[in-house]
């Protein structure tokens, strides 16, 4: 009796190679969302850095007996991060 073991072998090493296909496209993906992730929370890092900076020049221009207003361009700027911060984290319609 002829055993069939050469065909078992063939079809092993073709779902083998399927399976390595697919779990590099989903390796694949996975890097490109986590690369993602990394670039959106260093921009919005640096944009919460920002305005905590802001914050804090406002702050001191209080205690320094100051109105607390700093000059239009800094309000329309600190305005304008805070509210990138919230559309892109959809806080904001």
């Amino acid at each position: 009796m002829r055993k069939s073991g050469g065909h078992l072998k063939s079809v092993n090493q073709a779902s083998c190679k399927a399976l390595t296909h697919v779990c590099a496209l989903l390796l694949s993906q996975a890097r490109a969302a986590h690369t993602a992730e990394l670039t959106s929370r260093t921009e919005l890092v640096g944009i919460l850095r920002q305005c905590v900076e802001d914050v804090r020049v406002r702050h001191q221009a209080v205690r320094e007996g100051g109105s607390g207003r700093a000059d239009v361009r800094s309000n329309s700027r600190w305005v304008a991060s805070c509210n990138k911060v919230w559309v892109k984290e959809g806080l904001r319609g």
